[in-house]
Parts: C-alpha cells; sequence; structure tokens
C-alpha cells in the first residue's frame, strides 16, 4: 500500500515543481506525506509486528521530505549533491532496517532470489525517481533514468511470476492474490514507463509525464483498495486476515512493503 501512497505525493510534487514558483506549495505533498507516516506509525503502536515496518516508511519519508526542502531552499546548493544525499541516506536507512529485527528477520523465510528482488526493486524505484530530479537539471541525458525505469520492471514481472507459482506452504488463494495486486503496481509501473518513453521521444512537457504518473497512482490506489475492501481490518494503514502459518505471517508483513 505504501508503494502506491509515495507513488501520489511525490508525483504530486513533481507536477507542482512543474507548474509553480512557490517553495512552500511545491514541498506541501512530501510534508503531508510525512505525516502520513507519523500518523501510522503512532497508531501502530498497538501493533508490534507493524511497528518496525511503519518505523522505515516514516523514516523514508523524512529524509525525502528534509533533503528536497534544503534543496528548495538553497541550503544544498548543488543538485549533485542533493542527489547523491537523498540516495545515500535512503540506502542507509534502507539497510539498518535489513540489519535490525525489521526486514532481516521479515524475510528470513524467503528465498535468497526473493529478497534480492525486493531488494533491487525499491533501490531501483529510488534510483529512478533521483534520476529524473537529476534529469530536470540536466545533469544526466534522458535514457539513464529509464535504465533504472527498467530494472524496476523487470523485478516487479519476476515477484508477479514468484507469487503467481505459490509457495508449497501458504495456501494457493494467498499467493494469487498477492501476484494479482502485485500485477497492478507493476502494470502501473509500466505505464508510465511508456509514457516515459514517448515523453522523451515526441519531446512532450515534462507536466504531463508527471500529470500522468499521479493519475496512474491514483487510480491504481483507488483499485488497490477496492479489490482489499473485503479483507481490510482494524491495523495500522492496511491489513489482511488470511488462514495463516508462520510463512504466510512473514509473507503478510512485506506484501506492502518493499
Amino acid at each position: 500500500m505504501w508503494s502506491w501512497i509515495y507513488g501520489i505525493f511525490v508525483s504530486m510534487y513533481m507536477v507542482i515543481h512543474e507548474v509553480s514558483d512557490n517553495i512552500p506549495l511545491r514541498l506541501l505533498p512530501l510534508w503531508v506525506l510525512f505525516l502520513c507516516t507519523v500518523i501510522a506509525a503512532v497508531y501502530s503502536t498497538r501493533y508490534k509486528n507493524r511497528m518496525q515496518y511503519i518505523t522505515f516508511v516514516m523514516s523514508i519519508g523524512f529524509v525525502v521530505a528534509l533533503l528536497t526542502s534544503l534543496r528548495e531552499t538553497g541550503i544544498i546548493s548543488t543538485t549533485v549533491l542533493f542527489v547523491v544525499l537523498i540516495n545515500i541516506c535512503i540506502l542507509l536507512v534502507t539497510a539498518l532496517y535489513f540489519i535490525t529485527e525489521g526486514k532481516a528477520n521479515d524475510m528470513l523465510y524467503m528465498s535468497v532470489g526473493d529478497k534480492w528482488l525486493y531488494s533491487i526493486s525499491f533501490i531501483a524505484s529510488i534510483l529512478t525517481y533521483s534520476l529524473f530530479y537529476a534529469l530536470e537539471y540536466g545533469l544526466v541525458t534522458p535514457p539513464v533514468p529509464l535504465i533504472a525505469f527498467s530494472i524496476v520492471i523487470l523485478c516487479e514481472w519476476l515477484i508477479v511470476r514468484r507469487f503467481y507459482e505459490g509457495d508449497k506452504d501458504i495456501q494457493d488463494d494467498f499467493t494469487r492474490r498477492r501476484a494479482f495486486e502485485r500485477l497492478d503496481y507493476a502494470t502501473c509501473v509500466l505505464i508510465i514507463f511508456l509514457c516515459s518513453i514517448a515523453h522523451y521521444i515526441y519531446h512532450m512537457r515534462d507536466v504531463f509525464l508527471y500529470s500522468l504518473a499521479l493519475v496512474a497512482y491514483l487510480i491504481g490506489g483507488i483499485c488497490f483498495i477496492y479489490a482489499n475492501r473485503d479483507i481490510m481490518y482494524d491495523g495500522p494503514c492496511f491489513g489482511l486476515e488470511f488462514q495463516r502459518t508462520k510463512r504466510t505471517s512473514q509473507l503478510l508483513k512485506h506484501s506492502d512493503g518493499v
């Protein structure tokens, strides 16, 4: 779920960045995103098994909002420094989460291949956003962000296939549901990827690409909520109830994760 939420607010920031010179207005979506993560973190104190994941999400939100604010206000003077810092900080936060009891334990029951797929997809997503930002200032050429974007597409396709094939320790209905949910996200990302290619081939305005990304994430998020309306329960932002094995519980924790 947080993948959709981040996609919506970051895309909203990029759209406003294109159409307005008002710095507080530009930064508003990122700080609203951070506020959402804080609320989720406070609420998740009732659910100890979710606390570390929501803290991780909150940390990412804070890093993105803070560093972007420092760049927009000129405290971070160059775009190169901003891109380097935001990638280093996010990767450090992610590494700490994997090393501590969070994702390290969650992923203990996953195959090595699954761990790499989730990690690479997440890191490539971060690189894609930061490279698009760098592209705005002419620091990279158009094909560069698309390389990171294509890695995300490949990983998402492999993740969907992995879920669809199932696992001997988990109900087929559960893994199939996860496959179709992940397919929704992968389809949304693929649409944005194809539009990015068209954007650079036909030299469309940047605001067109970011607006399309915003619409795609909004529609995808609504579809995700609608598809899970019958299995949502009282929990931090989103949860699922199934007949659980130990392996299923682990999968539930990261099904809306990286």
